[in-house]
């Protein structure tokens, strides 16, 4: 594959990416739908396959690098990938299966493909998952009601399988990202004695090649026996375009310096509910937060579901990579200075704040599977 090498510099929307090259900007389309936020920092490596004469946009994004690892980011040419593991036999529990048709119509869905061993049929749908930490992958990065739908679809059938394939080598274990998508990991647990879940993990060269054949990953839905609950902690990250002073309920007068910030707290029930109210700009006003988010955009909300998620820990936590903290602000049920944490430049773009958020959901997974 004849690709250039770029970097990255902004996502201007969900397909499209600004990037450079040879020192020069220029744009790229990214056929990926994800997030990809631990992925897509500035100036990460980006493989780009030049486009054919004609094409709206110069570039089409193959892959990138995180850390030591390339990372596959064309959702369309993973299925490519997988019809050759299978015809080569190198997905072990495919083996003898070969591919009788692809994007095939099933209910009011199209499935990836309709494999055959021995006169017995298997559908299969095909999952890329780019999201890894800690030797813990997990899929999906971005809800997604249609692959919840897939799944439904899929279960109907008298033999079928989802495989997630995993663009890390590194990976030890495989979960549903519960933090992300409640709705998809519960509807993925429930199906599971209906549905084969297969996950395996592949390396990648610079040419976006595979460099490592597929290796069996293991599948820890079993394990998920508390973690699919709507609790647990969360982060919401806000922007204010210019300081301001604000009155802040019990707090008073505060002013707020120009910048980003970043409120923690704590949904004993109603999870995603709580996210969604503090996104709502109109609203009564009952906590902190709710006086600042009247003048400021919310950026990016993170849930981190589980039964023992502590929001001092993680506030703790974020309060060593912020740049300045209000007092008092969303802590008067406990001893802390304070639970928004302030940035001057966007933490959305800062690798540690990310591996922060990542840290904290995949802790009590690793203590599960022992890594």
């Amino acid at each position: 594959m004849n690709l250039v090498k770029g970097f990255f510099l902004k996502r201007l929307n969900r397909f499209v990416v600004e990037c450079s090259v040879d020192g020069k900007n220029t744009l790229a389309y990214l056929p990926n739908p994800g997030r990809l936020l631990e992925i897509l920092l500035p100036d990460t490596p980006l493989y780009l396959h030049p486009a054919r004469a004609g094409k709206k946009l110069p570039y089409t994004i193959y892959g990138a690098q995180k850390d030591n690892n390339i990372i596959m980011l064309h959702t369309h040419y993973t299925n490519h990938v997988v019809r050759r593991l299978i015809d080569e036999d190198l997905i072990e529990e495919l083996q003898g299966y070969r591919v009788v048709k692809e994007e095939i119509p099933f209910g009011n869905s199209r499935l990836d493909f309709l494999l055959e061993r021995r006169n017995k049929k298997l559908y299969l749908e095909v999952k890329s998952c780019t999201l890894f930490h800690k030797g813990i992958a997990m899929f999906p990065d971005a809800p997604t009601e249609r692959g919840r739908r897939h799944l439904i679809e899929l279960s109907k059938a008298q033999a079928a399988a989802v495989l997630f394939l995993i663009h890390c080598p590194d990976v030890q274990a495989f979960f549903p990202d519960f933090h992300t998508d409640l709705e998809f990991a519960q509807t993925l647990y429930s199906l599971r004695s209906r549905l084969k879940v297969l996950a395996v993990k592949v390396g990648w060269n610079e040419q976006m090649e595979v460099s490592s054949g597929a290796q069996k990953v293991m599948v820890g839905l079993d394990l998920l026996d508390k973690e699919l609950q709507d609790s647990g902690v969360y982060a919401i990250v806000l922007r204010l375009d210019s300081a301001r002073r604000i009155k802040t309920g019990s707090l008073g007068e505060i002013l707020y310096p120009e910048g980003y910030y970043i409120y923690v707290g704590t949904a004993k029930k109603g999870l995603r509910k709580r996210i969604n109210r503090h996104r709502a700009a109109r609203k009564r006003l009952h906590w902190h937060i709710d006086y600042l988010r009247r003048y400021s955009s919310v950026l990016q909300g993170f849930a981190i579901r589980g039964p023992e998620r502590n929001e001092c820990e993680l506030a703790a936590a974020i309060r060593r990579l912020s740049d300045w903290q209000i007092e008092g602000f969303g802590s008067t049920d406990c001893n802390c200075h304070g639970h928004l944490l302030a940035m001057a430049e966007n933490p959305l773009q800062s690798k540690k704040f990310i591996e922060t958020i990542l840290d904290f959901r995949v802790e009590g997974l690793l203590h599960k599977i022992k890594i």
